[in-house]
């Protein structure tokens, strides 16, 4: 028997409550992919109980073993109802595998998380309505029509999400793409040049400082000025106080330049 959970947790709940009543089983979720194949290629034999996650194991066949066929096959059990159809056909598709017999049952509840997450809030006041009158030991099944189509609406609009999710991730990949494109064509313009004072890093630094600059159009001062060079242009301001001194309002990009032309000829030398 193969019990299908949707998380890690729910997989771990099920493991102790199958310990408690002595039916002895393995485990396999994200905690022990070392032996996943291996645990999951084991659990057609005779005798033997999985429980695992939806994402375990995929690719691997499960193999009946002797007298399994004659028992029925495999069989499949569904805690939960997956976040998409797509996933709980492949869980059904566990069993009954190239021509071998097979059985899969899916048990639902309103406590479910796809539900609670998805489902309407006519079914939560429903929920809430009669949850406090359920008897653990004797649970009411829900048979009527109305509770399959939440069921259903609730996946279908997991899904949904799902599919909105990936294409915003498509969306700003697209985004990075370009903007590290722009990056690497500028970095590889300065790689190539033989000259500190080539225009190609000029006119990288005048962008900056004509930036700076266009956002303290009426009230620049000299510590503002002071603040932007020891951040950005050199730390050491002993041989720039006396430009700032005398600089002219109308030409501080001009006097920023030749701060930065000077700061690039002693590198180069």
């Amino acid at each position: 028997m193969l019990l299908a959970t949707g998380s890690v947790e729910i997989s771990e709940i099920y493991s102790q409550m199958l310990l408690r009543e002595g039916i002895t089983h393995n485990v396999l979720n994200a905690r022990n992919t070392a032996k996943e194949a291996k645990i999951i290629a084991e659990a057609g034999k005779l005798g033997a109980v999985t429980v695992a996650t939806s994402m375990a194991g995929r690719g691997t066949d499960i193999k009946l073993g002797d007298g399994v066929a004659k028992l029925g096959g495999l069989v499949v059990i569904g805690t939960e109802r997956m976040t998409s159809k797509r996933i709980d056909l492949q869980l059904r598709g566990r069993s009954g595998r190239q021509g071998d017999p097979g059985f899969s049952q899916f048990f639902v509840s309103l406590e479910d998380d796809i539900i609670i997450k998805r489902g309407s809030e006519r079914t939560l006041r429903y929920y809430k309505k009669f949850s406090g009158q359920v008897n653990i030991k004797k649970p009411r099944e829900l048979t009527q029509h109305r509770f399959k189509r939440v069921v259903d609406k609730a996946q279908f609009s997991e899904e949904s999400q799902g599919r909105i999710s990936r294409l915003n991730s498509l969306e700003f990949d697209e985004s990075m793409r370009v903007q590290r494109k722009l990056v690497y064509s500028e970095r590889n313009k300065l790689l190539r040049t033989t000259d500190m004072l080539d225009s190609e890093i000029i006119n990288a630094c005048r962008r900056a400082i004509e930036h700076f600059l266009g956002k303290y159009t009426h009230n620049l001062t000299i510590n503002i000025l002071k603040r932007y060079i020891l951040d950005n242009i050199n730390y050491n301001l002993k041989n720039n106080d006396d430009i700032l001194e005398h600089y002219d309002p109308d030409n501080v990009e001009q006097s920023l330049i030749e701060i930065v032309k000077r700061e690039l000829k002693e590198k180069e030398e």
